[in-house]
């Protein structure tokens, strides 16, 4: 058996999450955290649960599926999603908002073993790279793509789908690619998460200040203050335990 990997149903129409629930049910390497049919309720809860795979309606009420999965990478989240719907012309959006797969309803079991094939196989490319300390990376801007030396980073800010990347010499950079992506390059035992849309290199910590709920960086003689909640400072906290 591969590594499980979570799953997350956001549906307005019970019975189709109720064919959906059944058909990840019975798959082994799927594990079916929840299934909603309000997408507001799923949008306060997706942070924790932090699923790998999301399978998404597009017409709901309240909050369309694009929506939806705006929101959440807006919350510095990364799921690979998967569109299910019975309209096929919502097929070209749903590419365009970087959909990872697109599946017409009736969903069937044979479908989601595809999506399951395709997953483990990216997952495992994705595994050969290692993590980045030191040294050079590459990223994409709207107009090309600049190298940057990792070191240089002193933090990472999210700005909608996109991230900006904040340099030692003051500099900036506008970045396609969100804070989830990035993270998943950078080493967990330099770089640090502190909140939603905020990732920071611990190397220019200094201080932690719980009373105000703020993280100091330090590059040069120029402080950078930065806002973080009880959560994200037991997490930093436990870095340098």
């Amino acid at each position: 058996m591969g590594i499980i990997q979570k799953c997350v149903i956001v549906d307005d129409e019970p019975k189709a999450i109720s064919v959906l629930s059944s058909l990840i049910s019975g798959i082994s390497e799927l594990n079916l955290l929840a299934s909603f049919s309000d997408p507001c309720e799923a949008l306060s809860q997706i942070e924790d649960l932090n699923p790998d795979l999301l399978f998404v309606d597009i017409e709901m009420p309240q909050k369309n599926g694009f929506e939806l999965v705006d929101s959440i990478r807006l919350m510095g989240l990364d799921p690979k999603i998967i569109f299910t719907t019975g309209y096929d012309q919502f097929a070209v959006k749903a590419i365009k908002q970087q959909a990872y797969d697109y599946l017409l309803k009736p969903v069937t079991r044979s479908e989601i073993l595809e999506v399951l094939s395709r997953s483990k196989h990216d997952n495992n490319k994705n595994g050969e790279k290692s993590k980045v300390r030191s040294g050079r990376l590459r990223f994409n801007t709207l107009n090309g793509f600049f190298v940057v030396e990792i070191e240089q980073v002193v933090y990472i800010k999210a700005d909608g789908n996109y991230s900006e990347m904040h340099m030692r010499n003051g500099s900036r950079k506008l970045i396609t690619s969100n804070l989830a992506r990035i993270e998943a390059l950078l080493d967990s035992k330099v770089f640090c998460r502190i909140g939603r849309s905020l990732i920071v290199n611990t190397d220019y910590l200094t201080q932690v200040n719980r009373r105000k709920g703020l993280c100091i960086l330090k590059t040069g003689d120029t402080d950078v203050a930065l806002p973080i909640s009880r959560k994200w400072i037991r997490k930093l906290g436990e870095m340098f335990e």
